[in-house]
Formats: C-alpha cells, structure tokens, sequence
C-alpha cells in the first residue's frame, strides 16, 4: 500500500473478531485510505519524489464529491535500482524492482440511512535478481500481480439499529524463475491465491455501549508449486 494514499493507522489490541473478521484474535493493524470528501468540484494532486539508489516516486490523486456522490482516483509509481550491503559483486541485497498501484473509489448516498461504498485496487511488481549457489550464478525476475475489490452497503435501520453488508474479494499472483549463465531454466515457482469473504454485521446502540454481531463466509483457494492439488 503506498503510503501516499493513508489516512490513518489503527492498533488494536485484544481480540477484534467481531469487527475485523475470524482472524483477529490476537489484534489488528488497521490501515485506512483516504476517502473521498465534499470538494463540488476536481481537485488533483501530483506528486514526484527522487532518492537515493536511483529511486523515483510519483504519484497522481484526483477528487470529488457532492452531497451524494463521492470519487477518488489515486494511481502511484515506485522504481528503485536497490542497494548492497553485502559487498558482493555479483548480488545485491536489494535487487532493482518496480511497481505501480491504481486504486478508484467511489461512494453514492442514497439517503441518510443508506449509503454504498465500492474500491478496488490493482498492484504490479517486476523485480530482477541475481543469486549464486556455489560457484554457479544464475539470473531471474520476479513478477507479482494482485487485485481486490470490495462493495459495503450501510443501512441505518433505525436510531438504535445499524447493519452492514460487505463483500470482499482478491487474487495474489507470483510468478518467478532463475536462468543459468547459459539462459537455461534452473528453477521456476508459482503461487495463486484466490479469497472470498461476504459478511453481514449487524449493530446494536444502548445508550454509549453498542452490541455487535455478524455472520460471514470465509471461501479460499492456493494453487502453488510446491502444492500436488490446488489447496481449498
């Protein structure tokens, strides 16, 4: 997640399942993007950073909002050549990569008991490296690919009751190989993984305390190579 794009970051400790899901039973990390606001007009931003170990860092942010309909547009681009700490020649303990994310929101309000808010995310990440094994030396690139989308619909039943639909999906997609000096295949891995989370949460005001429930359905699938069948 590029850090250009965060609002705020929440810990919390103790168990959370209720809010965040069966996972967290220990506590959560929770990191919130910006969301859209009231500008009745576009409002862009553009940014570009330029570091050390040749690493350049831009950034574009569109926005806009009315009372009912609210949109961002935020893409980001990160290169950087890496670094060695090592003092090997051939390797480095960074080795160069890329990516680029592109994340759209958007959130219409029906009325003020019931609104909609739909974001996606796409992310892509090249990275060339180099290893040694011995006196062998081989040379690869690896390639991630992810995505995942997520539609909340709130719907204030009343004052004292409040329920939320969610559905969630993502895919995670790594790809990488190593070639001999030659150009030949040393080793090639692959790793797919696919998940699914539909969840109802309903909430419940007495007074300042708030009784909190829900139901959800956890769906996922890994298919990698050092798997014999796709995992589900």
């Amino acid at each position: 997640i590029s850090v250009h794009n965060i609002d705020r970051i929440e810990v919390v400790k103790g168990a959370s399942s209720c809010l965040y899901g069966s996972e967290a039973l220990a506590g959560v990390i929770n990191i919130i993007t910006k969301s859209p606001k009231i500008t009745n007009k576009v409002i862009g931003n553009l940014s570009y950073k330029l570091g050390s170990f040749s690493t350049h860092d831009a950034t574009v942010a569109l926005d806009y909002g009315t009372q009912k309909l609210r949109a961002e547009l935020f893409a980001n681009y990160f290169n950087t050549q890496g670094y060695n700490l090592s003092g090997n020649s051939y390797s480095q303990t960074v080795e160069p990569y890329q990516n680029f994310s592109f994340q759209p929101k958007l959130k219409y309000i029906f009325s003020d008991r019931l609104d909609l808010t739909a974001s996606s995310r796409w992310f892509r990440q090249e990275q060339d490296y180099k290893s040694e094994i011995g006196i062998d030396r081989y040379a690869g690139k690896s390639t991630i690919n992810e995505w995942n989308h997520s539609v909340i619909l709130h719907h204030k039943i009343s004052d004292i009751l409040k329920l939320s639909y969610d559905l969630y999906a993502t895919n995670y997609k790594a790809e990488e190989y190593l070639n001999d000096v030659k150009g030949a295949l040393f080793e090639r891995s692959d790793y797919n993984q696919w998940f699914f989370r539909p969840e109802l949460r309903g909430h419940y005001f007495l007074g300042n305390k708030t009784i909190t429930a829900g139901i959800g359905l956890n769906y996922e699938t890994l298919d990698r190579t050092d798997f014999k069948d796709k995992a589900t």
